[in-house]
């Protein structure tokens, strides 16, 4: 399943990322910057030239409501941040 995730991600910015401006966030870069050092630079590299996005306390909050009425799982509080 994962392998069809990271598939489809590919094909996704292969196909697709030039019709949208893009953008990240410290989040995203904290959360790709994790597990095998060699996939994880190699999605840092990706990232290194999209502006990055300021967390804001509205974003914050934003999120916690998310979590709080489950629209989104209180395990993932940083998915509820993207």
């Amino acid at each position: 399943m994962v392998a069809a995730w990271q598939k489809a991600t590919l094909d996704w910015w292969d196909t697709q990322s030039g019709r949208f401006e893009l953008y990240t966030s410290d989040v995203t870069m904290e959360e790709a910057g994790r597990g095998d050092a060699g996939a994880a630079a190699r999605r840092l590299e990706v990232l290194s030239d999209l502006p990055v996005l300021e967390l804001t306390d509205t974003a914050t909050e934003l999120a916690k409501v998310l979590v709080r009425e489950g629209a989104v799982p209180r395990t993932a509080l940083g998915d509820a941040l993207h």
